[in-house]
């Protein structure tokens, strides 16, 4: 029986290696892009802020020095449920402030409050999604915008970690995204097919928000968004060159909830949406 056990994982786990082996040809794949209009698109910056007070700032600061005309995008920090000065630090840093006034359980719930907001307002193209502990390359929106002019309408940037050494945690977390930004997104992406949504630092037109709704039904809006852009045939694009530095979790408390999160909040995805994926192929 053992000897049969350890066939089978030995088989999965061959596939699991077969799989990463032809991904990382993708790694190497170049892919061309083709500029299909010239446009200063106006985006609006979202940030879900429930005390963020002592970061908040900085992300603030950091997107102030975008490489990218000031006319043409607007932050807006969104504050629900804060018990410390996060709105006055974020107000005072020169960022727009939403107060979303009912309650909400999740970011997903605010980004869709966020949304329902800024529905009538026509001079936005597209939203672009942060965490509050987030410091932005400065390149980031024109990488972004260079993305839908070559037609895409959600884009995922290339997720860095802004403090790599501080332990064997946030080093792990680091490691754990550059595997996904390099097998999961740049590797498919260059093959044609769809990338992942991995929770902060991307872009989504305003078009097929307002096109398709935003109504989120689990904890990990990441991965829900990523599986409604799959249903709806949207192909999630990758631009590595759009970059943002978060923070990670340097206690095994935090990293111990944090991925109890994370996979209760796939469960949920897997019951919500696992008949529509088939359906869709």
């Amino acid at each position: 029986m053992l000897k049969i056990l350890t066939y089978i994982v030995m088989v999965i786990t061959s596939f699991y290696l077969l799989y990463f082996v032809i991904m990382a040809i993708g790694i190497f794949k170049k892919k061309k892009e083709k500029v299909l209009v010239d446009k200063k698109n106006n985006f609006a910056v979202i940030i879900a802020a429930r005390n963020e007070e002592a970061v908040i700032a900085n992300l603030i600061k950091s997107l102030k020095k975008q490489n990218y005309p000031k006319e043409h995008y607007e932050i807006y920090v969104i504050v629900n449920n804060c018990t410390d000065n996060t709105l006055e630090v974020a107000k005072n840093a020169g960022a727009k402030i939403i107060e979303c006034k009912q309650k909400v359980k999740s970011k997903g719930e605010v980004l869709k409050y966020t949304f329902n907001k800024l529905k009538s307002n026509d001079e936005i193209d597209a939203y672009v999604i942060f965490d509050a502990d987030n410091v932005v390359h400065r390149e980031f929106l024109n990488k972004m915008n260079d993305s839908i002019n070559c037609g895409y309408e959600v884009v995922q940037g290339f997720r860095d970690t802004k403090n790599i050494c501080d332990n064997w945690l946030s080093t792990s977390y680091a490691i754990l995204y550059y595997l996904q930004s390099l097998f999961i997104n740049k590797s498919r992406f260059n093959f044609g097919m769809s990338s992942f949504l991995n929770g902060t630092g991307f872009m989504v037109k305003k078009e097929t928000i307002d096109r398709y709704g935003y109504d989120p039904k689990t904890i990990t809006e990441d991965i829900e968004y990523t599986a409604i852009c799959a249903i709806n045939g949207i192909k999630i694009a990758f631009n590595e060159n759009a970059i943002t530095y978060d923070e990670q979790v340097t206690d095994f408390k935090s990293s111990l909830k944090q991925r109890k999160r994370w996979s209760f909040g796939a469960i949920q995805c897997l019951k919500n949406y696992t008949g529509s994926l088939i359906k869709e192929g």
